[in-house]
């Protein structure tokens, strides 16, 4: 941030020498990042010799481990998308990864190589003599590429508009075949380029494996398994995936059901197992990314499990009362989805006792954690409360539960687009999107009786709900309302809006309305909601930091400070990717802010005023 910006005309010639000897700090700086460990992955490969086990997260990085240790070897940043395709070179000393490009990866270093364009996030093959990598350039265009540099080789020409599953080079490098959710497997010349055959089957072509024998496995995603046997072997269940022995002694194909193994001359195996797999080199043991980790099995007796590694998007995140620790909960409700982080060192915690699973929804300063947890039918209506968590300093870290306290209305929730949840300093009330519960009296909980309230908040004395209708129509502003209630639910007074309201943010002391909207941020007095300025940004999330200063997350990846007395914002700080909250300790002077696959911990130092 330019200082000079904060200063009158008048100083700046003043000041200069000073400015230039001593910098000040910027009001906003991230001291660290907090990783959610437990993400899902999309691929798993095991290298030539079987010592290392690769996987493609959901994130977009790249995990390499030890087979038997689960040591962390590599970390690749490689894709802003899922990664579906993973080959290591038959070397073992490079790795060719697929996500929204194609990426080529040196293990030693950990440097990337080359990249190509890429249609597809899962189709991708190496060739057995190491020299030709097959991807997907579009849906109407496979390539083979020169795997020292990607380098083009030959254009594959594909008829039809439809994706590419699936492409896999021969033993003799001699033929590289494609499918496509046609149904059609187009065989190329690896020399020439020239099409050679044209393959057709009733479903699409997910997966290609071909044998040394040269058969040429097909996995339909209707539930079929195609060339391995003189008849079609039926699976029982959608067909996600297979790997297979070169000599054909062991294939597994993964269904959205189980594993399903085929042996010459045996019946197939049904395997409980879901999740990518992975067939060891020595064609006994298999892998399965299961829940986050990784189990390593032979036939059905589990060898070892590994830990997982991978990111986890984190879809809400609060600092305890007293500030001392980051709780962050997943974007899916799930086992395993709560972790606790020091703010201090940005350590991954264990803490005894404290849920593993539930849905983090608010907190209050100076109080306890509150952790939304749920029933484990499928229904999730029944048995829903909020639970009062305290994490107790010590070695171990342990959890107290302080306080149940079940609801009495039926909340949204596993929605990174819902608005956060907010508790009241009091500990009384609990807003959530549409609606504000009353902790100590469930019949005076209260929703508006309207249609598309978005979200209802507490405010002073009063009770504020935003309306928000988005137009599908392009160019529209869409509909907004604003209503105020006094605690009883008595609609006090209300306001249309020129277009569909992004975010709402009462002060502290309840006196006025923050509301953002596409192209402005509005400052309206409470209860009458009378404009006090505007000024012309717009916030995606946003939180007061004093009567004066607030805290807000634009449309992009910026963080704003922003002085609504100035009428200015102070700094901008870019995070890598959007906000999905911001927690903030008054005391302590820091926020926690939820991005898309992380959380920061931003210090924040409010400017003289």
């Amino acid at each position: 941030m330019n200082i000079l910006r904060m200063l009158p005309f008048a100083f700046v010639g003043l000041l200069c020498g000073s400015i230039a000897a001593q910098k000040p700090a910027a009001p906003l700086t991230i001291e660290r990042e907090l990783f959610q460990v437990g993400g899902a992955s999309h691929s798993l490969r095991y290298s030539p010799d079987g010592t290392l086990l690769a996987s493609g997260g959901d994130r977009g990085e790249v995990v390499v481990l030890d087979a038997t240790t689960g040591a962390v070897r590599n970390v690749f940043e490689a894709s802003d998308h899922w990664v579906g395709g993973l080959r290591f070179s038959p070397s073992g000393d490079r790795l060719a990864v697929v996500g929204r490009t194609l990426t080529l990866w040196d293990l030693a270093t950990g440097k990337q190589l080359a990249v190509a364009n890429s249609a597809s996030a899962q189709s991708l093959d190496w060739s057995r003599d190491g020299k030709l990598l097959a991807a997907v350039a579009s849906n109407g265009e496979a390539v083979l590429l020169d795997a020292k540099d990607l380098s083009l080789v030959h254009s594959l020409p594909l008829d039809g508009p439809t994706s590419v599953d699936s492409i896999a080079i021969d033993a003799t490098c001699s033929k590289v075949a494609v499918g496509k959710r046609s149904g059609e497997t187009f065989v190329f010349s690896v020399a020439t380029g020239e099409l050679l055959d044209k393959l057709k089957q009733p479903d699409w072509v997910h997966g290609l494996r071909w044998l040394d024998d040269g058969r040429l496995l097909r996995l339909g995603w209707k539930g079929t398994l195609r060339g391995y046997a003189e008849t079609d072997q039926p699976l029982g269940a959608t067909g996600y995936a297979l790997a297979a022995q070169a000599d054909g002694s062991r294939v597994l194909v993964r269904t959205s059901k189980d594993v399903v193994q085929f042996a010459p001359d045996q019946e197939p195996v049904h395997h409980v197992a879901k999740g990518p797999i992975a067939l060891h080199p020595d064609g006994r043991h298999w892998a399965v990314a299961d829940g986050g980790k990784f189990v390593v099995r032979d036939d059905d007796k589990v060898v070892r499990t590994l830990p997982g590694v991978h990111r986890q998007a984190p879809g809400d995140a609060v600092l305890t009362g007293d500030g001392r620790y980051a709780v962050v909960v997943g974007v899916k409700w799930a086992q395993g989805t709560t972790q606790v982080f020091d703010v201090a060192t940005g350590a991954r915690l264990a803490v005894q006792g404290f849920p593993t699973s539930g849905e983090l929804v608010a907190n209050s300063q100076g109080t306890e954690v509150v952790v939304h947890t749920s029933a484990t039918d499928k229904a999730r209506d029944t048995s829903r409360e909020l639970q009062f968590w305290a994490i107790l300093p010590g070695t171990p870290l342990k959890a107290h539960l302080v306080r149940k306290v079940p609801l009495t209305m039926k909340v949204r929730t596993a929605n990174p687009d819902c608005p956060p949840g907010v508790l009241t300093a009091d500990l009384r009330h609990f807003g959530h999107a549409d609606q504000l519960i009353d902790l100590e009296d469930g019949a005076r909980s209260f929703r508006p009786n309207k249609i598309l309230f978005s979200e209802t908040l507490p405010a002073g004395e009063h009770i504020v709900s935003r309306m928000a209708m988005h137009s599908s129509i392009a160019g529209s502003p869409g509909l907004g309302m604003l209503h105020v209630f006094s605690r009883d639910g008595v609609e006090v007074h209300k306001l249309k809006l020129n277009a569909a309201p992004l975010r709402i943010a009462p002060t502290l002391d309840g006196k006025q309305l923050a509301v953002s909207q596409r192209e402005e941020l509005q400052i309206l007095t409470l209860p009458k909601l009378e404009n006090v300025k505007s000024l012309p940004v717009s916030c995606r999330q946003m939180v007061w930091l004093d009567d004066r200063m607030m805290l807000a997350a634009g449309l992009g990846d910026q963080l704003m400070l922003i002085d609504t007395h100035a009428e200015k914002v102070v700094q901008t700080l870019k995070l890598g990717s959007w906000a999905r909250r911001i927690d903030y300790h008054r005391d302590r002077g820091v926020a926690l802010v939820t991005v898309q696959d992380r959380g920061l911990i931003v210090r924040v130092a409010l400017p003289n005023k």
